[in-house]
């Protein structure tokens, strides 16, 4: 008597390759679970702005937001005011608020100002910069976006001019 074999030759391949590849899916579901395929792992830390200004030095804490800037416009700047938002993993906006009133702004000198009319001119090349900035809902840990507006004026200006930018880094515990 005589079997048919192919029948069952065919479905033990295909068994055997179904199961290997289930399991190639539980074991990517679950290095994607823990983080290991996680984009954000692989970027590097960054600081862009437009050209007028330039991001010199950074830091990104749970409790705040500390960022040192240089005018590289064509003349001297007065700063108005300074926005911050963090934006959480998913995307999503966590908080966006005025920072002006609670950060500490110090000029390249040393000497520490309140952004509006009576603050300082920043030269073309000369540094400022913005500490203590307590941006809400920070995360503890990880990678943290931060997006920044500064809104300032010319020495000669009127209206005020904005330059946005983006920092992208590592909480510091």
């Amino acid at each position: 008597m005589k079997q048919n074999t192919k029948g069952q030759a065919a479905l033990e391949f295909l068994s055997t390759y179904g199961f290997a590849f289930l399991i190639i899916l539980v074991m990517i579901g679950a290095l994607a679970y823990f983080g290991v395929l996680n984009p954000q792992n692989f970027l590097p830390e960054r600081c862009t702005f437009g050209s007028e200004m330039a991001c010199v030095d950074y830091q990104v804490t749970p409790d705040d937001v500390s960022i040192q800037m240089r005018n590289q416009g064509g003349e001297p700047v007065r700063i108005y005011s300074v926005f911050m938002s963090a934006t959480g993993e998913d995307g999503l906006t966590l908080a966006a608020a005025n920072v002006t009133s609670v950060c500490v702004f110090t000029d390249n000198q040393g000497a520490t100002f309140t952004p509006g009319t009576g603050a300082p001119l920043i030269g073309q090349g000369s540094s400022f910069t913005a500490s203590g900035c307590d941006v809400a809902n920070i995360l503890p840990s990880g990678r943290q976006r931060i997006d920044m507006e500064i809104r300032y004026r010319t020495a000669q200006g009127t209206f005020d001019r904005s330059v946005r930018g983006q920092i992208f880094a590592s909480v510091i515990s």
